[in-house]
């Protein structure tokens, strides 16, 4: 990402959820929504990519 003194993603960055580190997250299905969820998940609630699961891992 291009950071310069107008971008406001550059400044704002949000607070580390709070149990972040004990949580888990599934997605169903493997579209475009699962994958925006998260990459949202990853980089506004700081959560790490090992622990977010797609449903064909945890359903067999």
């Amino acid at each position: 990402m291009y950071y310069s003194s107008g971008n406001y993603e550059a400044f704002a960055r949000p607070r580390k959820t709070q149990g972040v580190e004990n949580k888990t997250a599934w997605f169903v299905g493997s579209g475009l929504a699962a994958l925006a969820g998260a990459a949202i998940l990853i980089r506004d609630g700081q959560m790490a990519g090992e622990r977010i699961l797609p449903d064909a891992i945890v359903a067999t």
